[in-house]
């Protein structure tokens, strides 16, 4: 779900954060900042001061209670609640720590960070009339879990992201990315993915410089792998093929009772089972 939220920010650095990002894709990538790249420094205590930054509701929108600066503005932020819960966790634990903060003055150091963070990085954002649709055919069992794994994250914009990060170049595939390559999945199924022509340049790139029979599908299958991979700690492959045995085990359970499927999982186990 998402909410609009009353805030008092720095109209600096909030402009250097329109100017950096276009507007269609501004919340996605503060979001994604938020959930993915965001870490608070116990240094910038200091610089969070809650007395002076609340808005008054009474004084009307866009009108700060105080200001303790002269670029300080009031403004309405759209966020999801995911986004907005890990803000106010921050708050919490600052707060019993002694520290004074509020939603503003940890957002303002959100935006200082992310404007920081992706200062030389501009190329990473792309609006979404600038990406190209196109089928991909995934693992079958990735869109289901990728739904499920993305929440409030856009997938496009998150794929597009790391695609165009330093992480993904042709020095970066390694000897076991290539034999990864080199295989279809079993069972696949399509899945509709829009990136931008520069995503795309970067993928054929990368495939300039592997075997001809390595598609474009193969490279995103790749790229869905490390993304998972990064988040979960665990390969994509591995996380799809615990999602059917515990289907398996669930079907079998219904059918012949709890009992039997510990006897079989222990025979499995111990390599002491009847494959007929």
């Amino acid at each position: 779900m998402i909410k609009k939220y009353g805030l008092a920010l720095d109209s600096v650095q909030l402009d250097e954060f329109r100017n950096l990002v276009p507007e269609k894709i501004r919340r996605k990538s503060l979001e994604s900042f938020i959930l993915n790249d965001y870490k608070f420094s116990p240094s910038n205590s200091n610089s969070l001061d809650d007395e002076d930054n609340e808005i008054d509701k009474k004084r009307g929108r866009g009108r700060p209670a105080k200001k303790n600066s002269e670029n300080s503005i009031a403004t309405n932020m759209a966020l999801s609640i995911e986004a907005i819960t890990i803000i106010d966790d921050l708050v919490t634990n600052l707060k019993n720590k002694g520290v004074s903060a509020n939603r503003s003055s940890v957002m303002r150091d959100v935006i200082s960070n992310f404007n920081i963070f992706y200062k030389d990085k501009r190329d990473l954002f792309t609006s979404p009339s600038e990406r190209k649709p196109n089928t991909f055919y995934l693992e079958k069992g990735t869109h289901e879990f990728l739904k499920k794994w993305t929440k409030s994250r856009n997938l496009n914009y998150v794929i597009e992201q790391f695609i165009l990060s330093s992480d993904f170049t042709p020095s970066s595939i390694t000897d076991e990315d290539i034999s990864f390559l080199r295989k279809t999945p079993e069972q696949v199924e399509p899945i509709r993915i829009s990136i931008s022509e520069t995503a795309y340049s970067v993928i054929d790139d990368i495939l300039s410089f592997l075997d001809p029979g390595i598609t474009r599908t193969s490279i995103m299958r790749l790229v869905v792998q490390r993304i998972i991979q990064l988040d979960q700690g665990v390969a994509l492959p591995k996380l799809l093929a615990k999602k059917k045995l515990d289907a398996a085990i669930i079907n079998y359970e219904n059918i012949v009772g709890v009992d039997k499927t510990q006897e079989l999982i222990s025979d499995y186990l111990n390599k002491n089972y009847d494959t007929d």
